[in-house]
């Protein structure tokens, strides 16, 4: 019982030239090792296509091992990484802080605009038209100041409730207030020093940390910036009412 046979395989790496190739017509080249097999002309045809088939034969093997040698040389890449621009990403990145920045400086310039506005009406005008010069002839954090502070006691308890940026206002002080309020917090210190006639706003801020028990990170944020802003000279030279510095983180 016959069966078919096995297709032939395809040797497309050996060629045979045409009559129009010259010194080549006719001839039989491997495309993989460069070998021809030139022929004095006429032949016979047996003759001619029995040699074509030995030279078939030899070389049959001249593109496996063409390919293994290019696999080896020049392995294949799949999928070939394509070079990484990271610019779009950075300026994405640059818009996206910038937004963000901005909204910062909406919400200062709103807190700029609405700063202390309710000093300017009842029940507060009163008593600050009242105290006001008091408190600018006298020292900071003095037993004097303090007293002279609880004389103004309804008025400064209806402007705390009023304005978020005093730690009074807060259940807990200062821990919990948001970076924008402490930024207005410490522009009004630092504005509130200048009134009086012995004001100095190291000595303030030392007061202050006691006064609102502010001690460790938040209370080096508060002089970093404000030496940051040219108000007092840096952290080494900060005073305190007692001669001696709040404790410091670390």
């Amino acid at each position: 019982m016959g069966g078919k046979k096995a297709p032939r395989e395809q040797i497309d790496h050996i060629i045979a030239h045409d009559a129009t190739c010259g010194a080549d017509a006719y001839a039989c080249e491997c495309l993989t090792c460069g070998a021809k097999l030139r022929f004095a002309l006429p032949i016979a045809v047996e003759r001619y296509v029995a040699a074509l088939k030995k030279f078939q034969r030899a070389h049959a093997g001249c593109a496996d091992s063409a390919a293994a040698v290019e696999s080896v040389e020049n392995p294949p890449v799949e999928n070939p990484p394509v070079a990484y621009d990271s610019g779009p990403a950075t300026r994405q990145h640059i818009d996206q802080v910038r937004g963000q920045i901005d909204r910062f400086i909406t919400a200062l310039r709103v807190r700029a605009l609405d700063h202390d506005l309710s000093k300017l009406g009842a029940p507060e005008k009163a008593v600050f038209d009242r105290f006001t010069p008091m408190l600018a002839g006298l020292t900071y954090g003095s037993a004097a100041y303090f007293e002279t502070l609880g004389k103004m006691k309804p008025a400064l308890d209806h402007h705390y409730r009023s304005n978020r940026h005093h730690p009074e206002h807060h259940r807990a002080g200062v821990q919990d207030m948001g970076l924008v309020d402490l930024i207005e917090m410490l522009c009004d210190w630092y504005a509130a020093c200048q009134r009086h006639r012995d004001g100095n706003f190291a000595k303030s801020l030392a007061i202050n940390a006691k006064r609102f028990a502010i001690a460790g990170p938040v209370y080096e944020l508060l002089v970093n910036t404000a030496v940051a802003m040219d108000w007092i000279l840096p952290p080494d030279t900060v005073a305190t009412e007692d001669g001696h510095e709040p404790p410091r983180a670390g």
